[in-house]
């Protein structure tokens, strides 16, 4: 079974067949344009609570501030148990992802860098549309002569 949760602007909490995603979905700065995380939501994330509690997967696609938050990623990882973590390349707030990054390693929490890298190596250039009955079907291009 699928089922998705609009977090904020691309946040999204994403359950298949029980295993959570939590992507993109710890951010809150009211500084730039987009839609920032409700307090309320981010509150019981980070109280560990309710539907993002301990996400399987923590997955970041990129660095800006929409997208993830160093800080925000830490304080979650504090309440919540995860699997691993994908984190993005290291970015122009590298000093608190290097903080992030040793927290981690001293929780033992799998971290694996550059998301980005992984995600594109994962999917190749796939497309998906809905299939029957809600279904994910996926095709690649033939780049990769798959």
């Amino acid at each position: 079974m699928t089922h998705a949760t609009l977090i904020a602007n691309a946040g999204i909490l994403l359950e298949i067949n029980g295993i959570r995603f939590l992507i993109d979905g710890l951010h809150h700065s009211s500084q730039y344009p987009f839609s920032p995380v409700p307090q309320a939501m981010l509150d019981q994330m980070l109280r560990g609570e309710g539907p993002f509690r301990d996400a399987d997967f923590l997955l970041f696609t990129h660095d800006h501030p929409d997208h993830w938050s160093p800080a925000l990623t830490q304080a979650y990882l504090q309440a919540n148990r995860v699997r691993r973590v994908l984190l993005p390349p290291r970015s122009k707030d590298g000093p608190a992802q290097d903080a992030l990054t040793a927290d981690m390693t001293a929780r033992q929490t799998a971290i694996h860098p550059a998301a980005t890298c992984f995600f594109t190596a994962l999917l190749g250039s796939r497309s998906f549309r809905s299939g029957r009955r809600g279904r994910l079907r996926g095709s690649r291009s033939s780049r990769f002569g798959r």
